[in-house]
């Protein structure tokens, strides 16, 4: 995406002057930027950050603030869509040779709006679409410097998780998040036209750091740019492209708005109406509600990246880092071990920092005590207990003999004051989690289907002993998308929107859940184009029609029962698969048959691989959910003694390395599960 991306804005860089000479001035001018850039980086960036969400939120409430943000970039990119800009963009990529970019970006921006269902979308995206605004729109307050920062929050955010989406900073200003006041149209307008003549400063100001040498030689362009506030941003955004992959700015490695984008703002904290606290003899109980479910990503990839990156690193960081990202909301985190509590506003500031004086059983199992996972707070006892509910929804008791509470810097608590159980009720909401931390080998906090998961990566003896997160089996339909032309073959097209329209009966069946149905069809769709080039390898066709030929081949005669068959080579067919399907060995080399039966196989394997975890574990192999699917086509080739022997090396192995290159090339598009 980063390349592609690059090169887009690159080619619609305007020339600011003519000659030789102009050239220079304008290329030296990025150089100079990015000297001081990578000095000092964080104020302009954050200004221009700044910038630029003000912008997203005018169209956002110039347009309808009764949408999201989200909305309104789905209903204009289908706009878009429909005028000549996209035959524009692509006569421009056939002019430069780059037409596997322009499908690129043409498969990106139909992932968002082919589903009917609520659209996300992330930096990436949010970039791309203010480049095809500002080609369409020539009216539009968008410039390439807008592009550049939400193209450069989106590589800090993979890099540094430390971004929040654009989308959320937006529902903050227009008054979307419960927890802030947004701005009118006049305190926003107010504040975007201060901000644009702050950043507009800034520029100017760094410009007076350039060399004198080019100062002088370049008056004339410099006195342009110092005159003019879009071609000033537009110099910053054409920096930020040109040296993007390179670029290393040590000064914003943490966020970029650290000084957090609500508080430059001046947007006002509302306060919570909280239940008053009860006395001593009474106790206090929230009515039940429903947990809000997060805002998923449509590209299936997005959320797999972010996991990769998160998962079986520090809990805390985890925990964080997800809140950051996707939930915009506070939570507690109880350290058993340290006996504190903290409670964190959703970008990880800490609200309340507590030390309680319980009874924490050192082990994770509940009971005894709470153990460890995901709760909510459900009611309290003043200086007697907590209780709380997990997520199988059953209550809990915490044991408190007494909190102390630590006065945080706006001073919001009293540490003399003689409840402070109170003190939970100022910042936490029934539908706010309190997250436990394990204390126990191998339990942990994973994002798993796109949400928090308490789990083991170890086998236990009870599971039903712990507050593990409960499994989840909710359909959420997928269409998958080809991306490599010469992959897209007749077969490979059949075969994969079969797996895609028969994911919930295969899910029910096998009892799979999402992640677990999406990695097995990508590893389905690489093992097709191992084993037969998707359909097209002249000696499968050879195999199909002298079958025989293998048999005698392999030391069999001419019977062919042992032969493998169909795109994928397959030697049996699941029973389940056959009695659902009706598929039959003879039926393999339908490609719709192949699919079902493939991941079926699969499916089993999966379970198989599950039950030898705990042997290869003995032998110092280690797999566990962080890295199974490595280890599948180990069963599906039939070798599953070197899982049992603890030799398994698939970083090693060439057949893995060929199915994994084959599926990296099938994208998948996931969609919220039907309400």
């Amino acid at each position: 995406m980063v390349n592609w991306l690059i090169t887009l804005f690159l080619l619609f860089l305007p020339l600011l002057s003519s000659g030789d000479e102009a050239s220079y001035c304008e290329d030296q001018a990025r150089t100079e930027l990015l000297k001081l850039l990578k000095e000092d980086g964080k104020s302009i960036l954050s200004k221009q950050y700044a910038l630029t969400t003000l912008k997203l939120a005018k169209l956002n409430q110039d347009k309808d603030n009764s949408q999201d943000l989200d909305e309104i970039i789905k209903d204009e990119l289908k706009q878009i869509q429909s005028s000549q800009t996209i035959k524009k963009l692509n006569s421009l990529y056939s002019k430069y040779g780059l037409n596997a970019d322009y499908q690129k970006v043409i498969e990106n921006m139909q992932s968002t709006f082919d589903w009917k269902k609520k659209a996300k979308f992330y930096n990436k995206d949010i970039s791309a679409f203010i480049i095809l605004k500002i080609e369409s729109d020539k009216k539009t307050d968008l410039n390439l410097g807008d592009a550049a920062i939400a193209w450069m929050a989106d590589k800090l955010t993979s890099e540094q998780n430390g971004f929040n989406n654009m989308s959320t900073q937006v529902s903050f200003i227009n008054g979307k998040i419960k927890s802030f006041k947004g701005l009118s149209k006049k305190e926003l307008n107010k504040q975007y036209v201060k901000m644009s003549e702050n950043l507009f400063k800034e520029i100017k100001k760094y410009i007076k750091h350039f060399s004198p040498e080019y100062l002088k030689r370049c008056a004339h362009y410099i006195n342009s740019i110092c005159s003019n506030d879009k071609l000033a941003s537009h110099l910053l955004g054409s920096t930020i492209f040109k040296f993007g992959n390179n670029l290393s700015l040590p000064a914003i490695k943490q966020p970029l708005l650290k000084s957090k984008l609500q508080e430059v703002l001046k947007l006002k904290r509302l306060k919570f109406s909280s239940p008053n606290p009860h006395s001593k003899q009474s106790k206090l109980f929230y009515k039940k509600v429903s947990i809000p479910t997060i805002p998923r990503s449509s590209l299936y990839g997005d959320m797999q990246r972010y996991k990769k990156e998160v998962n079986g690193k520090d809990d805390l960081y985890l925990l964080q880092s997800y809140h950051k990202n996707f939930i915009p909301s506070k939570y507690a985190v109880i350290d058993k071990q340290n006996q504190t509590m903290k409670i964190f506003d959703y970008d990880g500031q800490v609200l309340l920092d507590v030390s309680i004086d319980a009874k924490f059983p050192k082990s994770d199992k509940s009971p005894p005590g709470v153990g460890a996972g995901i709760f909510y707070l459900n009611s309290t006892y003043p200086d007697k207990y907590i209780n709380l509910t997990n997520q199988k929804d059953r209550k809990v008791r915490l044991e408190v003999n007494r909190i102390k509470a630590e006065c945080t810097s706006n001073n919001v608590c009293q540490s003399s004051q003689p409840d402070n159980m109170s003190l939970l009720y100022k910042y936490l909401k029934p539908s706010d989690p309190i997250y436990i931390l394990p204390e126990e080998e191998g339990n942990t906090f994973l994002v798993k289907n796109g949400i928090i998961n308490f789990t083991t990566l170890t086998t236990k003896s009870s599971y039903a002993e712990y507050n593990y997160s409960p499994r989840s089996n909710v359909c959420n339909p997928i269409r998958t998308i080809i991306t490599e032309p010469s992959y897209n073959t007749e077969t490979a097209r059949s075969f994969v929107s079969t797996l895609a329209k028969e994911k919930a009966t295969i899910m029910k069946m096998y009892n799979l859940d999402n992640d677990e149905y999406n990695e097995l069809t990508k590893l389905a769709f690489g093992i097709l184009g191992n084993e037969t080039s998707f359909g097209t390898n002249k000696k499968y066709y050879i195999k199909e029609v002298l079958p025989f030929v293998v048999s005698l081949a392999k030391g069999n005669g001419f019977n062919t029962n042992n032969n493998s068959r169909g795109p994928t080579q397959i030697k049996r067919v699941p029973k389940k698969i056959a009695k659902k399907y009706g598929v039959k060995k003879d039926t393999l080399t339908n490609p719709k048959h192949a699919a079902v039966a493939t991941i079926g196989f699969l499916a089993e394997a999966l379970v198989e691989l599950k039950s030898k975890e705990k042997i290869a574990r003995k032998k110092g192999l280690i797999i566990n959910s962080l890295n199974r699917m490595d280890y599948i086509h180990y069963i599906y080739m039939g070798r599953p003694y070197e899982i049992t022997k603890g030799t398994a090396t698939p970083e090693k192995n060439i057949y893995f390395r060929q199915v994994k290159k084959y599926s990296e090339q099938l994208l998948i598009i996931q969609q919220p599960a039907p309400s």
